[in-house]
C-alpha cells in the first residue's frame, strides 16, 4: 500500500502529464493549421471573362528607401551620407535647445548649447539669457523640416523649419520659423557657427 507523500506523488504526476500533454496536442494542430493555410493556391482567380486580373501595383507610391533597422524610430534618408547626417543632427539639437526656454529655468538652455557651438557663437548664446521671474513665459521649440543645403570642406549650412510654441499667462500660441544654421568643424568636430531666421 502506497503512503500518503507517494499517493499525493503520483497524482500530482499524473496532472503533469495530462497537461503537458493537452498543451502538445494544441501546439500540434496549430502547426497542422499553419501549414495548410501556407500552401500557395496554384490556381489563379479569373474575371467573368476569363482573363487573368494584372497584378495590384501602385506605381504612385515613390517612398525613398531607407537604411539600417527598419524597426527604429526614425529614418535615414538613403543619399545622406555620415557627416551630412551629423550635422543636420548637430543643427537640430542646437535649434530644439536653445529655442526651448523657460524664464525659470535658470537659463539651462544656454548651459545645453554652448558645447555645440562655436566661441564666437557662444558669446552671442550667452546675451539670449532669459531673466527669471515668477510669472512664467516659456517657449517649446520643434523641428519639422531639415535639409542638408551644403559640406564643403569644414563649412555646412542647413535649412531648418521649426515650430515655437510661445507660453505665458496671458498668451498661447505658435509661430513658425525658416532659417539656415551654419557649422563649422574644428579638430574633427562640427560646431554652430550660425543660426539666421528668414
Amino acid at each position: 500500500m502506497l503512503d500518503i507523500r507517494q499517493r499525493l506523488f503520483l497524482i500530482v504526476s499524473i496532472a503533469v502529464l495530462l497537461v503537458l500533454a493537452i498543451v502538445l496536442s494544441i501546439m500540434a494542430i496549430n502547426k497542422h493549421n499553419d501549414t495548410t493555410q501556407e500552401q500557395p493556391d496554384n490556381t489563379q482567380q479569373t474575371s467573368g471573362n476569363g482573363e487573368v486580373p494584372a497584378p495590384i501595383y501602385d506605381a504612385s507610391l515613390n517612398l525613398q528607401p531607407v537604411i539600417g533597422n527598419p524597426q527604429q524610430l526614425g529614418s535615414v534618408l538613403a543619399n545622406e551620407d555620415e557627416t551630412e547626417r551629423f550635422v543636420r543632427q548637430r543643427s537640430i539639437d542646437f535649434v530644439e535647445r536653445f529655442l526651448s526656454y523657460s524664464n525659470q529655468s535658470r537659463n539651462t538652455h544656454i548651459r545645453d548649447v554652448l558645447p555645440l557651438v562655436t566661441p564666437e557663437m557662444a558669446s552671442w548664446v550667452e546675451t539670449q539669457a532669459q531673466r527669471y521671474s515668477d510669472t512664467y513665459q516659456g517657449s517649446t521649440t520643434h523641428v519639422i523640416v531639415s535639409r542638408v543645403e551644403s559640406v564643403i570642406d569644414t563649412t555646412a549650412i542647413v535649412h531648418i523649419e521649426a515650430q515655437q510654441h510661445l507660453e505665458s499667462k496671458d498668451m498661447d500660441e505658435r509661430v513658425y520659423h525658416t532659417g539656415r544654421v551654419e557649422l563649422l568643424e574644428t579638430d574633427g568636430t562640427w560646431y554652430v557657427s550660425g543660426l539666421y531666421w528668414e
